[in-house]
């Protein structure tokens, strides 16, 4: 980039690879900046943009549902499914990346009768392009997973992540990192269905893969060892989910302070505070957790006031007056927006025994 551009398609190359770089990384933001200005450029007349126009769009698409612009990020990945249908072919593994994403737009969105249809389609079409042994067919058994999970479908979550993990594994390789995140989401979703021992085996050996490959520190690490450590708090062991939770919690203040996976453990941390007594602790835990998930999602998404709630009720057992008023409040506003299942932990929090508990 620093070179004369006596060679434009040259350069808008190196632009494009930018792109992917900030993609690899998961900076969203310059994801969504650098690619709205190549599709610009495509428009101005760049032949290699014009042919990267699917990809480009797909990007928008995937930058756009990360930072909570779900509107845009469907019309964007509409976009890229007629590039890339143009392009590949209907039938094609763009295509399927593309409505990939529309699923998982859709279920962000809370529109899953509409996020299912698309799981229908979209395993349809990876069977037909990948077959079902190919690494690619087990990430999209992996994301049809979380559907499965939102729609509060626990059992069928952990088949499906069952069938993703084995696919990859025999892809790519247990140790893979690939492969351990979707083990590591397994584990969760077994601990879910109430099958805390196989959970449990599934989070420790995903745990023992991502160190060794991406670090200690890594952020997917980092909230493994968070499940792992409500697992821990779920069969009694409290001292060691604690011990834990604070060494992943200075891990992700360094690696990660505002993700999405940060307030999420955060949430789940606090729980573990909460059933052990430590309110004080419990209700700082939620307002870092709140802070963080104010950068990453929309400000009116029923996440925000699920946290509010669990703050408030820390509060409240701390002999606020004043906090037991707001949380009447905030689950007056959740009763809502709430969507019809929610994934355990989030339940959890979001239920009737919250508010209960707070009052008695």
């Amino acid at each position: 980039l620093a070179l004369p551009a006596t060679d434009p398609e040259l350069h808008h190359e190196a632009r494009y690879a930018r792109v992917n770089i900030a993609f690899a990384t998961e900076d969203w933001s310059t994801v969504l900046a650098l690619a709205e200005e190549l599709v610009r450029d495509a428009d101005r007349g760049s032949a290699f943009l014009a042919q990267q126009r699917g990809g480009l769009h797909y990007s928008i698409a995937t930058a756009s549902m990360k930072l909570g612009r779900l509107a845009e990020a469907e019309a964007a990945a509409v976009r890229a499914q007629v590039h890339y249908a143009e392009r590949f072919g209907e039938r094609s593994g763009p295509v399927s990346s593309a409505l990939d994403i529309r699923m998982q737009t859709a279920m962000a969105e809370g529109a899953l009768d509409r996020a299912d249809a698309r799981s229908a389609e979209l395993l349809e079409l990876a069977e037909h392009v990948f077959g079902t042994g190919h690494l690619r067919y087990g990430e999209v058994l992996s994301n049809i997973a979380v559907l499965r999970q939102h729609q509060g479908r626990s059992t069928d979550a952990a088949e499906a992540y069952l069938r993703a993990y084995e696919v990859l594994r025999a892809a790519i390789g247990e140790e893979s990192p690939r492969a351990a995140v979707v083990r590591q989401n397994l584990g969760g979703a077994l601990v879910q269905t109430g099958d805390l021992e196989r959970g449990l085996a599934h989070l420790r050996g995903a745990d023992a893969a991502l160190s060794a490959t991406l670090g200690e520190d890594h952020v997917m690490t980092l909230k493994g060892k968070g499940q792992l450590a409500v697992t821990l708090a779920l069969t009694g062991d409290i001292n060691a989910a604690l011990a834990i939770s604070e060494r992943t919690d200075a891990g992700f203040a360094q690696a990660a302070p505002t993700s999405l996976h940060r307030a999420e453990f955060l949430l789940g941390y606090a729980s573990m505070l909460a059933d052990s007594g430590h309110y004080a602790d419990c209700a700082a835990r939620v307002a870092q957790a709140h802070s963080a998930l104010q950068q990453v999602v929309g400000i009116d998404h029923w996440f925000l006031d699920l946290y509010s709630a669990y703050g408030a009720y820390c509060q409240a057992m701390l002999g606020d007056e004043e906090a037991a008023v707001r949380l009447d409040e905030i689950t007056g506003r959740l009763a809502g927006k709430l969507p019809g299942d929610l994934p355990s932990h989030l339940a959890r929090a979001a239920n009737d025994d919250l508010h209960a508990n707070s009052l008695r």
